[in-house]
């Protein structure tokens, strides 16, 4: 191996220095000593591929079309654990393991502060054209810009990360896994990005109040100018309380208004041929008028609804009937 960059190799749950004279390996759960610049090898055992062809999409519609066809592929498969990356014509997808997603979980920093991720058979995807990759457990063929898997025989010569580690010399891609973030380039001064939020919000609260009250400011002036003009066109501008007087004085007109229209139907229901039926109440809301009473039957009732639509020229609507002891009950509605 020859390569000036620090690689760390993660491969049987433990990390390994690559490039290091020393017995430099620590298990996960120890404390490990990172660099300030380094980069990771992920051995495959973490790992499944597939692969589809290269299309012309990026960003969220990429990561859609890539999400269907695993889907499509591997029905019941969580498309949340994968990533992808584009080598040559061909969508290379990266499904991770259950166990490889704890560990991202556990040391997260580990991946964020990493300057690239990647791993073994991703490598030699972009050193080779033709050839059989095996992990230790699963065997891909890589042809055509096409990855298929291939059953497990012992006669099958195929390349392995030992071998791909001895040959390399720098590392070409690096995954993007979606729920790793990568470090801020605050990441020396911890207090200063969320003091820099509440500044920045607190200045956004600052000048949006400013902004409003200046905006209701100018609403409500030319409010009170509407409003000071209809007081002196109703004759009740500068008395002590020109709002009450202007209500009291809305009431007694419209009272009035609706006392008149209520006499005159009662005028035209009284009118009304009545023969075999007993009127018992009115009510009246708005433009809506009710009459109840009771039928010889529902011959006579039916009569009574042409005679009120003719009387009133209005249309008669029966909302209610039901027959009693007495003969029909019954509710006639008309708008007036």
């Amino acid at each position: 191996m020859n390569t000036s960059e620090k690689i760390y190799y993660l491969k049987d749950d433990k990390i390994k220095l690559l490039n290091s004279t020393l017995a430099s390996e620590f298990e996960l759960e120890a404390e490990i000593p990172l660099p300030q610049k380094y980069s990771l090898l992920i051995d495959d055992e973490y790992l499944f591929y597939m692969s589809m062809p290269k299309i012309n999409a990026t960003g969220k519609k990429l990561t859609s079309i890539v999400k269907n066809f695993v889907s499509t592929k591997l029905p019941g498969e969580d498309v949340t654990l994968l990533s992808y990356l584009v080598l040559g014509n061909s969508i290379v997808i990266v499904i991770i393991s259950e166990r490889f997603k704890e560990i991202i979980t556990s040391h997260m920093p580990m991946f964020s502060n990493a300057i690239k991720v990647t791993t073994p058979f991703i490598e030699s995807i972009s050193r080779y054209s033709d050839f059989l990759y095996s992990d230790g457990n699963k065997i891909y063929e890589v042809k055509d810009n096409s990855i298929s898997n291939k059953a497990v025989a012992e006669d099958i010569v195929a390349l392995n990360s030992k071998q791909f580690i001895e040959d390399m010399d720098e590392l070409l891609n690096n995954i993007r896994f979606p729920f790793v973030r990568k470090k801020s380039r605050l990441h020396n001064f911890p207090m200063l990005l969320p003091a820099a939020s509440l500044l920045a919000l607190y200045l956004i609260f600052v000048i949006g109040n400013i902004i409003s009250v200046s905006k209701y400011k100018k609403i409500e002036a030319e409010y009170s100018a509407m409003l000071n003009t209809i007081y002196t066109e109703a004759g009740v501008a500068g008395t002590t309380d020109p709002y009450g007087i202007l209500l009291s004085k809305a009431g007694r007109k419209n009272n009035k208004f609706e006392g008149d229209r209520l006499i005159k139907i009662l005028d035209e229901i009284s009118t009304v041929p009545q023969d075999n039926i007993t009127l018992e109440s009115f009510s009246y809301r708005d433009k809506s008028f009710r009459v109840n009473g009771i039928a010889k039957d529902f011959t006579v009732l039916e009569k009574f609804e042409k005679e009120m639509e003719t009387k009133t020229k209005e249309e008669v609507t029966i909302t209610d009937s039901k027959t009693s002891e007495n003969g029909v009950v019954f509710s006639l509605r008309y708008e007036k």
